[in-house]
């Protein structure tokens, strides 16, 4: 037998409606999709049809039984459904087609409430939403359910957080924790946020003292502090309380710094350059204008990986550790600070209008200093006839390095940095600097492996 299609069917109809409406169905299921269904509409309240306004108070009650044998892949089941909603608006455009119902557009009013936590937060307040309704019914039974949004606006009246949270711990601080060289005038800056947006305001604390006791800012809304008139070649300690409007308070961490020895001028008109997130300070020696602080760029890989030509900057931080990386920046291997070039000269890893350092303007370096490894070598790097005296503020620090099997060795006993000149085809030259004596050694190194700094000079 072939089954008649049920017609399709337009039931159009605009309504302005302010009802409450209670809608509640009862649904037993037996056994090959034998349907029962038992429904109660219930509706009190008023409308304009026509520009006339009417009671209405209607309850209806409808049932519905359907025994034909169709599988019913869902089961014996029961279920108790009700909804009770205030409706502003209630335009309808409902059709039939083969048991797709729908769809209804509704545009109502409720009322809402929400629990959050953490912090505990609770909200109440009306809303409005607007959307459209579906049902999919085969032999009466409801195979799908489901509407879709246009929208739904939201207007809390009552909002109460208990348990306000602190804001978060200070972070990002600049001078980055445990650098060296900065200049005896800087900024200090640093980043903190609130979990509720609450507004912000800071204590500072700043000196020689670990931890810091003296507070040189108080209630400041700034996350930025300058501080002027610093002594050479001194180690700072600062540390910053964020306090919020519900009194609760974080402090950061104690960060610490050392400036300069005071040796060496910045380069005239590039007293500092910003490079990938971090700023580097320069100094004239002789004729030529170096960075003070060995590069510190890209990221970090473990010492038993080799870098690899992957269009991302790679470095080792001694040990493994990235705060090695902070106080004495990154280990290259020779093809990755050239960025796989063998260009004598080549900019490489440095910022632009800067390049790796030949092996003649080391020999230039070298001269410029009288051959005094010493006067290279920051104060407190080195001891008796090696001990650093900075006179040129080059500033090196005895950062170590990685071997060609992974190893890192000799952190505070030397330092060596990478030429952009080849020795031969599988070396290239290098600048060493020793922790027992003031001598300068460059020399040639099999840059397959090894892992050294890096510090640029201006083209």
């Amino acid at each position: 037998m072939i089954p008649v299609l049920p017609p399709i069917v337009f039931i159009p109809s605009l309504d302005i409606v302010a009802l409450i409406e209670a809608d509640f169905a009862v649904e037993r299921n037996i056994n090959l999709g034998s349907y029962f269904l038992s429904e109660f509409n219930t509706t009190i309240g008023a409308e304009i049809k026509n520009g006339v306004w009417t009671t209405t108070k209607t309850s209806t009650h409808t049932g519905d039984a359907d025994f034909s044998m169709s599988p019913d892949d869902s089961g014996d089941g029961f279920s108790f459904s009700g909804e009770a909603r205030f409706v502003l608006l209630k335009p309808k455009l409902n059709f039939k087609i083969n048991g797709l119902i729908g769809p209804n557009l509704f545009v109502k009013g409720f009322e809402y409430n929400k629990i959050m936590f953490p912090p505990l937060r609770a909200e109440l307040g009306f809303g409005v939403s607007a959307g459209a309704e579906f049902k999919f019914k085969i032999f009466r039974k409801t195979i799908a359910d489901f509407s879709v949004d246009f929208f739904d606006y939201r207007w809390p009246f009552f909002v109460s957080t208990f348990g306000n949270l602190a804001p978060s711990k200070p972070s990002n601080p600049s001078p980055s924790d445990n650098s060296n060289n900065q200049p005896t005038s800087l900024t200090l800056s640093w980043h903190c946020s609130d979990p509720e947006n609450d507004s912000l305001t800071y204590d500072v604390y700043f000196g020689t003292d670990n931890p810091p006791t003296t507070m040189v800012s108080s209630d400041q809304t700034d996350t930025s502090l300058v501080r002027n008139g610093l002594t050479n070649g001194t180690q700072y300690f600062w540390k910053v309380l964020a306090k919020d409007n519900h009194s609760n308070s974080t402090v950061s961490p104690v960060w610490r710094f050392t400036t300069s020895s005071g040796s060496g001028s910045s380069c005239v008109g590039t007293p500092n350059v910003s490079y990938l997130g971090k700023t580097y300070n320069t100094v004239q020696i002789g004729s030529q204008c170096w960075l003070r602080e060995n590069l510190d760029v890209g990221t970090r890989i473990d010492g038993n990986q080799n870098q690899t030509d992957n269009s991302t900057i790679e470095k080792y931080c001694y040990n493994n550790d990235p705060n090695n990386c902070n106080t004495y920046g990154g280990l290259y291997q020779w093809n990755e600070a050239m960025q796989y070039s063998t260009t004598e000269g080549a900019r490489g890893i440095c910022p632009s209008g800067w390049h790796i350092p030949t092996y003649a303007e080391f020999q230039t370096l070298s001269a410029t200093v009288g051959g005094d490894g010493n006067a290279l070598k920051e104060i407190g790097q080195g001891i008796g006839g090696g001990a650093g005296t900075n006179t040129s503020g080059f500033s090196a620090l005895l950062s170590g390095y990685r071997d060609n099997g992974g190893t890192f060795y000799h952190l505070g006993y030397g330092t060596t940095f990478w030429s952009s000149t080849e020795y031969d085809p599988d070396y290239a030259f290098a600048m060493h600097l020793y922790y027992s004596d003031r001598t300068i050694g460059v020399y040639g190194y099999a840059y397959g492996g090894y892992g050294f700094s890096v510090r640029c000079v201006k083209d």
